[in-house]
């Protein structure tokens, strides 16, 4: 078991987080997060306006570059109500050296020279785990987070799944609107396992070993290890395939996402 190695590198004037040992069967990751600089407010980016305009520029103005054909598919979605491009990419394993993740890096700078004006934050991935995360400051007005100080750190699966839903519920501080993998994390039991280096948060949430299974299993785990719960020291949220389920995580994470 050996914790996921974190490169940071700049790209025209971004910090992306490369994070490598994440996700099913990659060894452990560490406690990380983004950030990155403020660009142009919406009304001076003249780029893309929805996903469907980004795919259509990427495709027609990069579709003959190499890096081109390792995308298998660009999403918009929210994540803790935050707007995110996610590039699914080809499922190959996560490379050891940085120069493996030369294509990621085109990507991203795709996205960044794109002037496109609906999500500050882009990320690939697949389903050995997250690659390259980049981050602009907001581009629009989104509300704050509210933090929950008066409520207490999480002290048993039962606790934590309380702070989970006054946190991010549809009736708590942060309701969230279509984030599957909320409904997923919320539905799954969850039980303690043993380890020799401490105790497991077991999440049974039968994750498909996909890019988009994975995906889920990387916001469960930011949002599990947010909640600041100390009863455990691991926590693994569950493939179907048992095989995959081989990696542990730590209970602490900064928010990913700005």
């Amino acid at each position: 078991m050996t914790a996921g190695a974190v490169t940071r590198f700049i790209a025209l004037g971004l910090v992306a987080a490369v994070v490598a040992g994440t996700g099913a069967g990659c060894g452990t990751a560490k406690k990380t997060g983004t950030s990155g600089s403020t660009t142009s407010p919406p009304t001076s980016r003249t780029g893309p306006k929805d996903i469907v305009a980004l795919r259509a520029l990427l495709k027609q103005k990069y579709g003959a570059k190499p890096w081109y054909a390792f995308i298998k598919e660009v999403r918009f979605q929210t994540k803790f109500g935050r707007p995110v491009i996610t590039v699914f990419v080809k499922d190959e394993p996560l490379p050891s050296a940085s120069k493996g993740f030369d294509p990621d890096r085109a990507i991203l700078l795709a996205i960044e020279n794109s002037q496109q004006a609906f999500a500050n934050n882009y990320e690939t991935e697949n389903a050995y785990g997250l690659r390259l995360r980049s981050s602009e400051g907001p581009f629009a007005p989104i509300p704050p987070i509210k933090p929950l100080a008066s409520l207490p750190k999480p002290k048993s699966p039962a606790e934590l799944k309380t702070w989970l839903a006054k946190q991010w519920g549809p009736q708590g501080a942060n309701p969230l609107k279509d984030e599957l993998w909320f409904d997923r994390l919320m539905a799954a039991p969850m039980t303690i396992g043993a380890d020799p280096s401490g105790k497991i948060l077991l999440i049974h949430a039968n994750l498909p070993w996909t890019g988009e299974g994975t995906d889920m299993h990387m916001t469960i785990m930011y949002a599990v290890g947010l909640a600041g719960a100390t009863f455990v020291k691991w926590q693994k949220p569950l493939y179907a395939d048992a095989s995959k389920n081989n990696s542990m995580d730590l209970m602490e994470y900064e928010f990913p996402y700005q």
